[in-house]
Formats: structure tokens, sequence, C-alpha cells
């Protein structure tokens, strides 16, 4: 009786376990952001932040959608446009468009068909088969589905979209000229979802870009930075027994305006716009960043 009884449990346990992992997620409508780096092929120095977000209600032919709006965007243009949700389905109008397109399906089952819309497809079928479906734990403790599909291309997590390319523009193959990786998601100014970038240091970044820890602000006895405010280029004197690996200078978007390598020295071009700029130094396994200013 006992061993029948523990195995009831058991089985009460997994069941809740697997309805938990399965319950139903709906995409964001309001309250609700998408953080992207992007950056060329292989990764290089060509690269910069994009940010998507919910901005308000919006009708179009008497159907309510929600403005979602695109800042840096970087290989894909304008992803701006019109979004909303049915029955598990995502839609999306683009910016300069009459036409509707399904963005996500989150109610396909295991050998479902997608199919891709033209706007959407970068090359090859213009459809594909969901092979797999398992659940990630997210930030707000909630287990949503992962959905994998036959083309090797990008995942969809339930209620949040594709961690490949960007929320409106979902990657369905991989490009031949660059890659965005998301990696953040907040919902109500909160992180609901970290993802990884590739071939970059996890830790360096937050759900704004770079993370500037007081330690790696705070080093005016290791670097000198000069002149500051700049012009044309950008000196470093580094009292390290390490050469200078790399100097790279983002603007306020986290957006790469120009780099170095193994140099003290950054050249910059004279059409930069004038204002507060990010500067981040490697030395050895170290990242330090310095505040400058162009004139």
């Amino acid at each position: 009786m006992k061993i029948r009884n523990l195995l009831l449990l058991e089985l009460v346990f997994i069941f809740s376990a697997f309805g938990m992992e399965a319950q139903s997620l709906d995409f964001p409508m309001e309250n609700a952001a998408w953080s992207y780096h992007c950056s060329d092929y292989p990764i290089g120095d060509n690269s910069s932040f994009s940010k998507q977000e919910l901005v308000g209600d919006s009708l179009h032919n008497g159907i309510a959608y929600q403005n979602i709006t695109s800042s840096g965007v970087w290989l894909t243009g304008d992803d701006s446009g019109l979004i909303r949700t049915e029955n598990k389905k995502v839609f999306f109008i683009p910016k300069d468009s009459l036409n509707e397109l399904l963005l996500y399906d989150f109610g396909l089952e295991l050998g479902d068909t997608f199919y891709i819309a033209d706007y959407h497809q970068i090359y090859g079928s213009s459809q594909m088969v969901l092979t797999q479906i398992d659940s990630i734990l997210t930030d707000d403790g909630i287990y949503r589905k992962q959905f994998y599909f036959s083309n090797g291309g990008t995942t969809w997590i339930e209620g949040i979209g594709a961690t490949y390319g960007s929320t409106t523009y979902p990657w369905y193959f991989f490009s031949l000229s660059g890659n965005c990786w998301m990696f953040c998601f907040l919902q109500n100014s909160t992180s609901v979802y970290r993802g990884t970038l590739p071939m970059f240091n996890q830790s360096e970044y937050d759900c704004n870009g770079l993370i500037m820890t007081l330690e790696e602000i705070e080093v005016d006895n290791l670097l000198t930075v000069f002149p500051n405010p700049f012009d044309k280029q950008i000196s470093v004197n580094s009292s390290s027994s390490e050469p200078i690996a790399k100097l790279t200078l983002f603007d306020t978007s986290l957006r790469v305006i120009g780099s170095s390598q193994n140099s003290e020295m950054l050249m910059l071009d004279s059409k930069i716009s004038s204002g507060i700029y990010i500067l981040q130094i490697n030395i050895g396994d170290f990242r330090y960043f310095k505040k400058v200013v162009r004139k």
C-alpha cells in the first residue's frame, strides 16, 4: 500500500510539473522591450545594440494593434510596425506596408509546418517543420516552451519571440552577412529572459548593454586618456606592464563608432557628432571604460 501511494504521489508530481511546463503564455501586448546585440560575421568590430519596444495602441482596418518601435537597428533596417495576437498567433504589419504577416504560431505541435512570409525569408525553403519542443525556466519563475525547426535557424520562446534576428524580423535561416542575438527581454521593466552572446563575456552585459562597474571606471591611476574632449583622435597612456590590445569607441546607444588593434591611438572620422562617448580599453584579460567627449 505504501509503495502504491508513493507511486501515485510521483505520478501527481510528474503530471504537475508537465502541466507547468506546458502552460500557455500570451505574447505581450504592452510594457515589453527586447534587446539585441548584432555583429558582422565572423564576430568583428562592426557591431551594435538594438532595441524594440511596445509604445501604445493603434487601430488599423478596425482591428486593434500595438505599435512596436525599433532603435539602433543594424542589418534588418527598420523593424517597427504594428503587432497583434490572436489564438496563440502573432501577426505583424511592417512599417510602410498594408499586408499583415504571420510572425509566430505558439500553438504549433511537433511535425507541424510553418510557412515563412517572403518578407522574413533570407534564402532557402519558404517553409519549415517543427522538430522539437522543450522548456526553459525564465527569470519570472515560469517554464516557457522552446520551439526548434528543421531549418536549424532561429529558436522561438513562447510569449517572448525569436532568439535570433529580431522580434519582428526572425531570421529563419542564418544570415551570411551577420548575426543578431537577443540577450534580454523586459516585461514591466523587469528582466524575464537573458540570452547569451556568442564569443562575448556575458558578465559584461545587462539589459542596457555594457556593464561598467565602479572598478572598471575608477582606473585613473592606471590609464590616462587624452585629449578629452577629443577631435579626430584619442590616445591612451597606460602604466600596465601589458600592452593595449584594443581600443573601441561606443556612442550612448552602444554602437561601435571606431576601433584599433594593438595601438595606443584611435583615429576617428571627423564627421562624428559632438557629445558623450564611451571608450573601451582592452589590456590583457581586462576591459576598462572611460567616458570621453567629442568637441
